[in-house]
């Protein structure tokens, strides 16, 4: 069934501990959950809660690294981080870690952190390796001088997977071309107006969310609805149980276990 492909991200419950926030999700339904390991969240600080639930997980990276710093010591000190929770990752079992490419302070920068990016990438992949575990960079937006918002800035994930996130693509306007990508593994699912990263319920933007499905429908690729609160994903769990294009593919008895969860 669909409904297997697709988990939550404990975004959504960022301000509770970990341990609600799962068991939240796990209630829901979901099979598998990516957790931002960050707050009350982080991995490196306790990832024992993670033992009590029968749900697989992906992990996401800290989002206060940045493997694209054009000073050197910066960037060793993040990849090191992320070698950290590589093994926390390994630790709960979890075949994929999520990272962010990274941001240049100046334009002047920008090439420079490009390859600084396309480095760590080459070693973190490396390192992963011995772990089991996967890496795939998540496209952003405009903001702060990030870095691959668009597929013609795809060179520098290597042989690393994609990690697309739809809403960000579709601010960047690059939706449709960033879907093309063979190197996706894992999406991220929110929606938005195509003004603001809003992280919206599904069906609240405008959003053609039929392509993103259909592709996840037609590849071996998994994803994760990422949206800025607990009622955005029960909203968002409703729409797809009742859209013509997809309710054919969820079974209604377990997903959600219940109709008013």
């Amino acid at each position: 069934m669909f409904a297997n492909k697709l988990g939550a991200s404990t975004y959504c419950c960022i301000l509770e501990p970990l341990e609600a926030a799962l068991g939240k999700l796990e209630n829901i339904g979901f099979s598998f959950v990516e957790i931002l390991s960050d707050g009350m969240h982080d991995l490196l600080n306790d990832c024992e809660p993670c033992f009590s639930f029968g749900m697989e997980y992906v992990v996401h990276a800290p989002i206060d690294l940045n493997i694209a710093s054009v000073r050197e010591p910066i960037r060793k000190a993040s990849v090191e981080v992320l070698k950290g929770v590589v093994e926390v990752a390994n630790r709960i079992d979890s075949d994929l870690l999520v990272i962010h490419p990274g941001h240049y302070g100046w334009h002047i920068e920008k090439e420079r952190a490009y390859m600084a990016c396309a480095n760590s990438v080459r070693e973190l992949s490396r390192f992963s390796e011995d772990f089991g575990v996967r890496i795939a960079v998540e496209n952003m937006t405009d903001w702060g001088n990030s870095l691959l918002r668009s597929p013609m800035d795809g060179w520098v994930i290597g042989n690393a997977g994609l990690a697309l996130d739809v809403g960000h693509a579709h601010l960047m306007h690059e939706l449709e071309n960033f879907l093309k990508d063979p190197r996706i593994i894992h999406l991220h699912i929110h929606d938005n107006d195509g003004q603001r990263d809003s992280h919206d319920a599904l069906g609240r933007g405008n959003l053609k969310l039929e392509d993103v499905f259909s592709m996840m429908l037609d590849r071996n690729v998994r994803g994760v609805i990422e949206v800025n609160s607990f009622d955005a994903l029960k909203e968002s769990v409703l729409w797809l149980k009742t859209h013509d294009v997809l309710k054919s593919h969820f079974d209604s008895q377990s997903f959600p276990r219940s109709p008013d969860f």
